[in-house]
């Protein structure tokens, strides 16, 4: 198993960054920030469905 890169798990913290801050500090923000991390990640979501189907 390959070993996490400091600068990966680093990117990885702040790419959750506004989740977190909308889940901490809105009512329903759980919801929310899912909401909008499907949002913004269906896109790469759908282009990952369509090459596995290819291959």
């Amino acid at each position: 198993m390959k070993a996490l890169q400091p600068g990966t798990m680093l990117n990885a913290l702040r790419a959750m960054g506004p989740y977190v801050a909308l889940e901490l500090f809105m009512p329903g923000g759980t919801v929310l920030a899912l909401l909008l991390w499907f949002a913004r990640n269906r896109r790469a979501a759908r282009a990952l469905e369509v090459a596995q189907a290819q291959a």
